[in-house]
């Protein structure tokens, strides 16, 4: 054989890179492509100290997270208070900078929500103790008269009730009237309440003025191809949430004046607690001002059945209107919620912490929605043709 057939014979059986020039190499010579051979090495679990240490940090900081929230609840829950707070008062703070200073309007705005829930809190409060009286009073007659009933008086006497029933109504109205043994329990929980309160305003403050900032900086972690898009999504969400909650805060109110209004025509007694029942309620689309007016029917009836008939169908002919009229408006200028994620979470928030639980899991859930619908409205505007 010549040197130049040798030259030939190594050229054609060698390729640069180890290679054979004929395509084949040891993947493909055990009979699968490098596809499969790479993916079949990324299946490999390897176990190292260094990622045995990392998994056991990861596990031991997820576990002292779970501690601190379960320990931590009323710090966690005064937070989130102050962050609804801080997200509707934000957009009129915004506002009304362009005629005063930022100070001057956090500090307006609060003196005219304190004066809103001090005007509450002093109408039920006057309503509970003047109606604690009656109740003092009424007990003791209803228990004679069951233990005159045949039947029925023998049965209490045994168990006992007579007594039991008017120690309870002697208690509930001392601690209503703030007199009894139970003062000294009953002054400590009211200046927790009002720690409570001032803390949640110290909150509300700071995050109206650095909100906006702390929600950048999270923004800015996030990869940079998609900082913009989540920025705009959160602006879109924040937006429509913020308007949606306003809108049933508006229908709230309306409630609320009506019930009142209704309950002191109908001579009802605590008529100012019946209106905050049925104002709560009413965040709840489609069924919450028939449930929020229940009470005053039931009351109501105490007067007399047709009374109370016209009642449950004055509140039929207000709740479908709303649902026809009013919460498709609210749904065209915010966004579209629905019942069965607003009443789960109305549910869940007040079985946690009662009324403001139950704003807070609507506000929650507005903003789920708001976010995930705005996710994919932004998504196809940017896969439209013509989109950079």
């Amino acid at each position: 054989m010549s040197s130049t057939d040798t030259a030939s014979t190594d050229t054609d059986s060698t390729h640069p890179g180890g290679t054979s020039a004929s395509g084949s190499d040891p993947a493909s010579a055990s009979g699968s492509d490098p596809a499969s051979a790479s993916a079949a090495a990324r299946a490999t679990v390897h176990l190292s100290p260094g990622s045995i240490v990392r998994a056991v940090l990861i596990a031991a900081g997820l576990f002292l997270v779970f501690t601190v929230a379960t320990r931590a609840t009323d710090t966690l829950w005064w937070f989130a208070q102050a962050v609804m707070v801080a997200a509707l008062t934000y957009p009129i703070v915004q506002r009304l900078r362009r005629h005063v200073p930022a100070a001057v309007a956090v500090l307006a705005l609060t003196a005219l929500v304190g004066m809103v829930v001090a005007g509450l809190a002093a109408v039920v409060m006057t309503e509970l103790r003047d109606e604690s009286a009656v109740f003092r009073s009424s007990v003791p007659r209803a228990v004679d008269r069951l233990e005159r009933m045949e039947g029925i008086g023998p049965v209490i006497d045994d168990l006992g009730l007579d007594e039991t029933l008017r120690s309870l109504a002697d208690s509930l109205a001392d601690r209503v009237q703030f007199r009894g043994p139970d003062l000294p329990g009953i002054a400590t929980e009211v200046g927790g309440r009002v720690s409570a309160v001032f803390v949640v305003w110290i909150l509300t403050v700071m995050l109206v003025f650095t909100g906006p900032t702390m929600v950048g900086g999270l923004v800015g972690l996030l990869p940079e191809r998609r900082r913009e898009a989540s920025s705009e999504v959160l602006r879109l969400a924040y937006g429509r949430t913020v308007r949606y909650l306003g809108l049933t805060s508006l229908r709230s109110l309306t409630v609320l004046v009506l019930t009142f209004v209704a309950s002191r025509a109908l001579g009802l007694g605590m008529p100012g607690l019946l209106a905050l029942v049925a104002a709560v309620l009413a965040f709840v689309p489609f069924v919450g001002v028939l449930v929020g007016g229940l009470p005053v029917v039931l009351m109501t009836l105490l007067d007399g059945t047709v009374a109370s008939l016209l009642v449950l169908a004055a509140v039929l002919a207000l709740q479908t209107f709303d649902a026809l009229v009013v919460q498709r408006a609210i749904d065209r200028r915010s966004l579209p919620l629905g019942l069965f994620p607003t009443l789960a979470a109305a549910m869940v928030g007040f079985s946690l912490r009662g009324p403001g639980g139950l704003l807070i899991g609507v506000a929650l859930v507005a903003m789920v929605v708001a976010v995930i619908n705005d996710t994919a409205a932004v998504r196809s505007l940017r896969a439209a043709p013509g989109e950079p």
